[in-house]
């Protein structure tokens, strides 16, 4: 974000009250284990544990309807500590070490933390105007969801056919701003998987864009692409499909949230960086 854009947020945060002020840990709370397939949490992150008004309050509003879910918040720091803890081995923490960016180590994380536990994550600023529990049954090990944009207008791939025949959109980008998976799920495994095997091909390389090659190399990109391979290697993989943007249930800009950048600038307009070292 250049310098002008910013300081039009932090203009427009102070005249409209909307800097980011409000501590959001007391909507962290924990309730009971359901013993559902896939757990009853959600994991959340944002470098800080301060929002603006507004985003506090819709983020509220999210959290009110679902209180038969825990909902986990991990600050950079505590992010970081996840990883060290429990990836430290594995060559993904590599990766995730050296990565430049804030959304490329969140990317990792969100994989890494429902592999390892399972659970939903949504993105800070996201979030489905239905009870998750309407979305997500007891037995369901996966859902996945679509973005409407097209696949090949950003990259010239193409779903393999079995792919193609087990996917309700497999013209469409899979969205990873909403998961929700059992622990251990092959999709998540094989996108980890991936990344590491892609790893080389990204490493000290400048990028015209920061955000297409976070996109292609953690992002949605890369794990539409391991779900397709993962259905090419075993077409019984369990799990649910839920339409384009959780059948128009998806938010994925909630009211307020562009406050949030007044304190961690967006990454989206930069240019000529390395995205990993």
């Amino acid at each position: 974000m250049n310098k002008n854009k910013l300081d039009y947020l932090r203009l427009k945060a102070m005249l409209t009250f909307e800097y980011p002020d409000k501590i959001i840990d007391q909507i962290y709370t924990s309730v009971d284990d359901n013993h559902h397939a896939i757990p009853n949490v959600v994991y959340q992150t944002w470098e800080t544990n301060k929002l603006g008004r507004t985003h506090y309050a819709e983020l509220r509003k999210f959290r009110e309807m679902n209180m038969d879910y825990s909902f986990e918040f991990y600050d950079n720091a505590k992010m970081d500590d996840y990883m060290r803890e429990h990836y430290e081995k594995h060559d993904i923490y590599g990766v995730y070490k050296n990565a430049k960016f804030g959304p490329l180590k969140t990317d990792i994380w969100r994989y890494c933390i429902l592999f390892q536990r399972g659970g939903v994550y949504f993105d800070i600023n996201k979030y489905v105007d239905i009870p998750l529990k309407e979305m997500i049954s007891a037995d369901d090990r996966a859902v996945i969801s679509f973005e409407k944009n097209v696949l090949r207008d950003y990259i010239n791939w193409e779903a393999p056919q079995g792919a193609k025949q087990e996917l309700q959109y497999p013209e469409l980008i899979i969205l990873n701003w909403g998961l929700a998976f059992a622990k251990g799920h092959v999709f998540l495994g094989k996108t980890i998987q991936n990344i590491v095997k892609d790893y080389e091909l990204w490493k000290m390389k400048r990028v015209q864009s920061v955000k297409n090659a976070i996109v292609r190399f953690t992002g949605p990109l890369m794990f539409t692409r391991s779900v397709w391979q993962a259905i090419e290697e075993d077409p019984e993989i369990d799990f649910e499909q839920a339409g384009i943007d959780f059948y128009r249930h998806g938010n994925f800009n909630q009211r307020g949230s562009w406050s949030r950048h007044v304190i961690s600038p967006s990454y989206t307009d930069l240019t000529d960086n390395v995205i990993v070292s």
